[in-house]
């Protein structure tokens, strides 16, 4: 039986769960839709906690006030018989950073940096309209299957830092935060807008490095390292990190709020990297905005990778020789996108004019050019051409059977689709 709270959230399953907070996916039986609620469960004696009740009502007014496409929509909250503090939140759905970190490893430079680039937008119209994060951290920030970057817990650090005169709702004398994304002035008690920026610096370097600044047996050494030592420029983990983003990350992390740079120069460099204004000769760069532009056409989004190959197609093609490798693959993207956009007809001939190109740069049994046979003879299908297509079919399966092991997928999804075929025209031609 589901769990039942306020006569209206069901709760269904949980998504996470911290030291003193957890996050459940709900259904809200009176707006009809899906939900996240937070639980936060402060320590101590809660029998009548008015002032943090305030505190935490007022931060949670505050946040809802942001109306902004990279913060979730606070819906709801308030406090349980039970002492437990809840948001009610718009349900996100997508990955957070440090879920992507465990499992691929670091991000590519245009992955970052599209981190840097809608990150520093949210951060900016949150700090214009007087809100600061205070808690910036990788399980704070997601990534949506779209490629949007969301930006999560806004004023919940705020809410959790009492006046002088108030009781805490953390653990006695700890402060509002993470200790390993946490601005010198912060750990000291004084928290700035640009505390955000270093936060999203510590962010940028882990992204970009595949380990943090700073690594500490223990909060309180953590926040020393933080205040008094310097961390390893991030090319030293990583050399091929372009130097204006390297450079970025570090001035990011400058001990003193205004050493750093604004969040308008953080959102700028970050969408030169992040759309491919770099050099073409940066090493890496060109099959890393191949890598997120086949991560948009995968997660659902092929306007806007058929947009950006095309683009970087244009951009390389006077450049480069026509049977380059990269200039090669990104023909191949444009085809795809126009194939998933219902272009079947451009699509078709892009892959017939791309194919002879790849059969010389890379070989008649390369798997590049088994998939774009496969495409022209699927899209000949698709266009009505059923014989043209199962012709061409049958002539790649021969050749795939000649030159690949019996249970290559390649081969096996050929046959399948011949087969489909057969049962169109009526039987084997």
């Amino acid at each position: 039986m589901r769990q039942e709270i306020l006569g209206r959230y069901e709760l269904a399953d949980l998504l996470g769960r911290g030291g003193m907070a957890e996050v459940w996916a709900a259904w809200d039986r009176v707006a009809g839709r899906r939900v996240a609620v937070k639980f936060l469960a402060p320590y101590g004696h809660v029998e009548a906690p008015t002032a943090l009740e305030q505190r935490f009502r007022r931060e949670a007014k505050l946040t809802a006030s942001l109306s902004h496409p990279g913060v979730p929509v606070v819906h709801d909250s308030g406090r349980l018989d039970d002492g437990r503090l809840y948001l009610v939140m718009e349900l996100v759905p997508g990955e957070t950073l440090s879920a992507l970190l465990k499992d691929t490893g670091r991000f590519t430079v245009p992955r970052a940096a599209t981190v840097a680039a809608q990150a520093a937008e949210v951060l900016s119209y949150a700090h214009a309209n007087g809100v600061i994060h205070r808690d910036l951290k990788p399980s704070n920030l997601m990534f949506t299957p779209a490629g949007a970057v969301k930006v999560l817990d806004f004023g919940i650090a705020a809410a959790l830092e009492p006046a002088s005169d108030e009781p805490r709702l953390t653990a006695t004398d700890a402060t509002p935060g993470t200790a390993g994304f946490m601005a010198p002035e912060q750990a000291q008690g004084h928290p700035v807008a640009a505390s955000d920026l270093y936060g999203l610096g510590c962010v940028l370097y882990e992204l970009l490095a595949g380990v943090a600044p700073f690594t500490a047996s223990n909060a309180v050494m953590l926040m020393y390292l933080h205040t008094f030592k310097e961390a390893p420029s991030v090319t030293s983990h990583r050399p091929e990190v372009p130097a204006e983003l390297a450079d970025l990350v570090m001035r990011l992390l400058a001990k003193k709020p205004a050493d750093r740079p604004s969040v308008d120069e953080v959102r700028d460099i970050g969408r030169r990297w992040s759309t491919g204004a770099i050099a073409d000769d940066e090493p890496g760069a060109v099959a890393s905005l191949l890598e997120q532009y086949d991560r948009w056409r995968r997660a659902g989004e092929p306007g806007r990778a058929h947009e950006a190959y095309t683009g970087l197609f244009e951009r390389l093609v006077g450049s480069r020789p026509v049977d380059d490798p990269e200039l090669l693959v990104c023909r191949a993207g444009v085809a795809r996108c126009l194939a998933m956009l219902g272009r079947s007809t451009e699509a078709r001939d892009e892959y017939q004019a791309l194919l002879p190109f790849q059969v010389r740069t890379f070989g008649a049994t390369h798997e590049s050019v088994f998939d774009s046979r496969y495409r022209i003879g699927e899209l000949s299908g698709v266009l009505g051409e059923r014989e043209r297509a199962r012709a061409l079919l049958a002539e790649l399966r021969d050749d795939q059977r000649a030159a690949l092991p019996g249970d290559d997928p390649g081969l096996a999804r050929t046959v399948g689709l011949i087969a489909r075929l057969d049962r169109l025209l009526g039987g084997p031609s």
